[in-house]
């Protein structure tokens, strides 16, 4: 039993540097006390401010920077939506533009280069020789074409051929524009 008491008297601690160590972690707690302290306070005051904002919000006593900043949001969220459907009519109407200038290109094949009858020119010829004539009128009138007054003759003379490709006419028309020179 001597040797436990050698034994225990050897691994006692001195009560002066229990207290030491006890001391500087009080030490160590104040400070990480303080420290949590001073992140509540400005937690609170950051709270203070939202909570402030927001029942000015709630009501309604906004100042005039915020409602510039809203209107601007507004404005700009607006002119997104209205490019956003111009882009779109704009994307539908060249996909129509294409299909349109392709049955153009398809009618234009189809019926430019068939002749009008056995013998005849085709109804591209046909065309231009009834351009160059110094009598389109008379045609058009032999035809039976409703001639409108009030358009210059280029406008009739389209819609006179567009007339007559509708209607089949070509070979009147190739018959009159020779009987009428």
């Amino acid at each position: 039993m001597g040797k436990d008491k050698e034994i225990h008297g050897l691994s006692k601690v001195p009560d002066s540097v229990i207290i030491l160590t006890q001391l500087d972690e009080i030490k160590r707690l104040k400070q990480k006390n303080h420290e949590i302290v001073e992140k509540a306070k400005e937690r609170e005051v950051h709270w203070k401010a939202y909570t402030e904002e927001l029942l000015k919000t709630i009501n309604g006593e906004t100042d005039e920077e915020q409602k510039l900043i809203r209107r601007q949001a507004k404005a700009i969220k607006k002119v997104d939506e209205d490019y956003q459907i111009i882009l779109e009519e704009n994307q539908r109407l060249r996909q129509r533009n294409e299909l349109l200038k392709q049955q153009v290109k398809d009618l234009t094949e189809d019926l430019g280069d068939k002749p009008v009858s056995s013998g005849a020119p085709s109804r591209k010829e046909v065309t231009r020789q009834f351009n160059r004539l110094k009598n389109r009128r008379a045609v058009m009138d032999t035809l039976g074409f409703p001639y409108d007054e009030k358009m210059p003759i280029a406008f009739n003379t389209v819609n006179f051929l567009e007339w007559v490709r509708a209607n089949r006419l070509w070979s009147n028309l190739y018959t009159a524009m020779f009987e009428l020179k």
